[in-house]
């Protein structure tokens, strides 16, 4: 009765350790396939990581392009700006000086003018003084001329007549001087006129 197991246990555990076994086998197959499966997750998980750090890598590297592409446009216009802003500058100060070198040019064209018809002013008093002058000389000559002609044709009239030689003497001397004291008169009064008609010349206008 105690001499050993009965062979239907002996099957049944057979049979038991068999179906073990094959569990074991279809359980390493599995394992062996979630190996496989993992394996190849891991290396679509390196690429999936490789292909992220590339895009990471191209991205940076696109942008650092793209900022200093950006960097060089900014600074060309701003020297573009400060060039144009320059020549701006240069222009108005061109400017500015042209249009003082017209308000300068008209300043000395209106005082030339002015002093054009200045002098043309004094050269026309001039000329007023000149002729009054002339009229005046020629007037004062024609009267002196007069004077004397007169004296000598009275002198020449009052000689004949028949006097004592004192009495002759005196009357010509007072007759002599009565002329000079009219021709002196009459000089004074011509001297008074010139001077009347030279202070009468009005002063020139501006």
């Amino acid at each position: 009765m105690y001499g050993g197991p009965p062979r239907d246990d002996m099957a049944q555990l057979r049979q038991t350790l068999e179906k073990l076994q094959h569990e074991k086998g279809e359980a390493d197959g599995l394992l062996q396939i979630l190996n496989a499966k993992l394996q190849d997750s891991n290396e679509e998980n390196f690429d999936l990581r490789a292909e992220m750090l590339t895009f990471q890598a191209e991205t940076h590297y696109q942008s650092e392009q793209n900022e200093k592409t950006l960097k060089a446009k900014v600074l060309s216009l701003e020297s573009q700006l400060a060039f144009q802003r320059a020549q701006l500058q240069n222009a108005e100060r061109v400017k500015l000086r042209a249009l003082k070198e017209a308000d300068d040019l008209q300043q000395k064209q209106e005082k030339q003018l002015l002093d054009r018809k200045k002098l043309d002013a004094e050269k026309r008093l001039l000329a007023t003084k000149r002729r009054k002058q002339e009229s005046f000389l020629a007037a004062s000559q024609s009267m002196m001329s007069q004077s004397m002609l007169s004296q000598q044709q009275q002198q020449q009239v009052a000689r004949p007549v028949a006097v004592p030689v004192t009495e002759t003497a005196v009357q010509t001397e007072l007759v002599m001087e009565e002329k000079e004291n009219d021709s002196h008169s009459k000089l004074k009064e011509v001297l008074g006129k010139t001077l009347e008609i030279l202070t009468a010349v009005p002063p020139i206008g501006y």
